[in-house]
């Protein structure tokens, strides 16, 4: 074989190495995320009532998109991906809980412009796995920032949680899926506890 020859076979080698590491790491499953549904106990008394803001929505600023991962053995991780996205189900969760909490949402172009406009930015959201022999503990983490922005003042408010669950089987997607509903439920049922928030008028 001439030298060019082999170069050729090496070039074609190693792109085909990088593609397979590449197939590999994007490797991805998707895992529907339950809204939850805890407005009623956990508004009993209405935290805005009353009040009506501008809702402009939630937008997921995370880097990485995934929301956990699955452990295979001998392999790398497995991505996992909220399915519908993570942006749609945060953004109707936390629509829900406000309007629950007696707030009214319009649009943008409706109502007077002296009032709140809310937005809401996705900074964390994700169960991570330490894996001791056949169980681990999960790492879940999650974490909102709101942007309320009246008569020309910005405002943010960060807010989130963390939860650790002991026995949870890294290779166990049900269990996966079990903890994601718990970090939604409980990051949205958080929301109106937070005294910033309360403030909004």
């Amino acid at each position: 074989m001439s030298v060019p020859s082999k170069k050729i076979l090496y070039a074609v080698i190693v792109v085909s190495l990088v593609f397979c590491r590449l197939l590999a790491a994007e490797e991805k499953i998707s895992l529907a995320i339950s809204v939850p549904e805890i407005a009623a106990r956990s508004c009993s008394t209405p935290v805005w009532n009353g009040v009506t803001a501008v809702w402009e929505g939630v937008k997921d600023e995370r880097e990485s998109k995934e929301v956990g991962t699955q452990e295979q053995k001998k392999k790398d991780p497995i991505l996992v991906m909220a399915d519908p996205p993570l942006e749609g189900i945060m953004n109707r969760a936390v629509k829900e809980i406000f309007e629950a909490c007696g707030m009214k949402l319009v649009h943008r172009g409706q109502g007077s412009d002296s009032l709140p406009r809310i937005s809401a930015e996705i900074m964390e959201f994700y169960v991570g796995v330490t894996k001791k022999l056949v169980t681990g503990t999960s790492q879940s983490i999650a974490k909102l920032k709101f942007n309320i922005e009246k008569d020309g003042l910005l405002s943010t408010v960060t807010m989130g949680t963390e939860l650790d669950s002991k026995g949870l089987r890294s290779k166990n997607i049900t269990q996966l899926k079990k903890s994601l509903n718990i970090l939604l439920s409980t990051l949205i049922e958080n929301i109106p506890g937070t005294d910033e928030l309360k403030q909004i008028r």
